[in-house]
């Protein structure tokens, strides 16, 4: 292949000028037959007078052939979300159930005193450092494995 640049612009516009004529390619063997001649592709779709609906290939969806039309998939139940030990539940009471006091007490108007920021606060923070505590660390299972031994 030449290195002129000159013969390469024109090469490629050589190219360009063959790409919307079907003859050159067609000529060649290149061209998929029913895929730019004008010629559609053809389809069985079977005997239009057959009493089963399912005979030849649907075109307008998808047919699993392994699925069973008698039987529709029903998924099984999940499993129960896990409740959780009583002192996550005094950690999610403390952290979430705090906050909501507080603006329980804002929106009706009553100002808390002192004592009583002070629990709502307290609750909040021990709450969060309970649930905090409680994190893991490792992934279940997990037995210190570093990887594989080469």
């Amino acid at each position: 292949m030449p290195d002129d640049p000159d013969d390469l612009d024109a090469r490629f516009a050589e190219l360009v000028a063959q790409f919307d004529d079907p003859d050159d390619v067609a000529d060649r063997g290149e061209l998929i037959e029913g895929s730019r001649t004008g010629a559609a592709p053809t389809v069985d779709l079977g005997d239009p007078d057959d009493p089963d609906p399912t005979a030849g290939r649907y075109v307008s969806g998808y047919r699993d052939p392994l699925a069973d039309d008698d039987e529709p998939f029903v998924p099984p139940t999940p499993p129960p979300l896990p409740r959780g030990t009583k002192r996550t539940r005094w950690g999610w009471a403390g952290a979430v159930g705090c906050p909501i006091g507080y603006f329980l007490l804002w929106g009706t108007g009553r100002q808390p005193d002192s004592f009583t920021m002070l629990l709502l606060a307290a609750g909040f923070v021990g709450g969060a450092a309970v649930l905090v505590a409680g994190m893991r660390t490792t992934a279940p299972g997990d037995d210190e494995d570093d990887g594989a031994v080469v």
